[in-house]
């Protein structure tokens, strides 16, 4: 078994992490107690601990560098090193990631990464840019964020301000309500637990489904996908709903006009082939 190559640096507050990874895992840990940076290379595969030794591990005044230099194969057999760092509370990460995983435990500042074919974690920050090519994104709370992905799902919790999520062919779904944003897949559903804000969902032949539609203005446009959305009791819809060969079907009451105590929803919803149902929820 491969050694472990750490390294020790002094902390005295957050600080800015870069780390450019080639193959392996990436898993960062924003510790409130941390009175240290700790940087962990654990090498894989042939030659890895060579790959460990020729890591750049670069520290000054507020920065951390890490940089896993290119390698070349051989014979099927090629080298790799995971990546753990612990870094305090409240600092930026700035990560790619080539066939690797990248997981962020704790609360960071700023966020942006991209990943080749792994998959994305992140746990809390202030403003989050993610990519990803095949792998999935799972974020827990931020203000804001712009994910995207090719193939991969996107599962979404708190979001604090305006979000943009996008997918290819993977599902997007958003756990908490979501205030302000856009979400869009191309052949994956869009699942949304709650809207009480100004947001826009489109899907190629992917589903869109709000489960509870709260108050604020929702738009949701589809082509062959099917168009789902719950309207809370005592909430006033505003319908703007048309379908050119999908059919429609509403639960709700008409009326002439909301009471004064009722919520305000202003829906718009377009398909093309795609069936639309509204329904009453609690």
């Amino acid at each position: 078994m491969s050694d472990i190559v750490t390294h020790r640096f002094p902390a005295d507050g957050p600080i800015g992490l870069t780390v450019e990874q080639r193959s392996g895992d990436v898993v960062v840990t924003a510790a409130d107690d941390a009175t240290e940076i700790l940087v962990e290379l654990r090498p894989a595969g042939h030659d890895g601990e060579d790959l460990a030794h020729r890591t750049l591990v670069e520290h000054r005044p507020g920065a951390l560098r890490i940089e896993v230099p290119r390698t070349t194969s051989l014979l099927g057999r090629s080298a790799s090193v995971d990546i753990t760092v612990t870094v305090p509370t409240g600092s930026r990460v700035d990560a790619q990631a080539g066939s690797g995983d990248l997981r962020l435990d704790g609360r960071f500042a700023d966020v942006a990464a991209k990943c080749g074919s792994g998959d994305i974690a992140v746990d809390t920050c202030d403003d989050l840019q993610l990519s990803t090519g095949s792998g999935d994104v799972y974020v827990t709370e931020t203000a804001g964020a712009r994910v995207r992905t090719g193939s991969g799902s996107i599962r979404f919790g708190t979001a604090g301000g305006t979000v943009e999520l996008e997918s290819g062919s993977g599902s997007i779904d958003v756990e908490q309500p979501l205030s302000s944003g856009r979400v869009s897949a191309a052949s994956g559903d869009i699942r949304l637990a709650a809207v009480d804000g100004r947001v826009e969902l489109k899907t190629a032949s992917g589903d869109i489904t709000a489960h509870r539609a709260v108050e604020g203005e929702l738009r949701a446009r589809s082509a062959s996908g099917n168009v789902t959305v719950g309207i809370v009791t005592g909430t006033a819809a505003n319908l703007d709903v048309s379908s050119i060969s999908g059919s429609i079907h509403s639960d709700l009451d008409h009326t002439d006009a909301p009471a004064a105590t009722d919520r305000a929803l202003l829906l718009s919803i377009t398909t093309v082939s795609g069936s639309i149902r509204l329904h009453r929820t609690t």
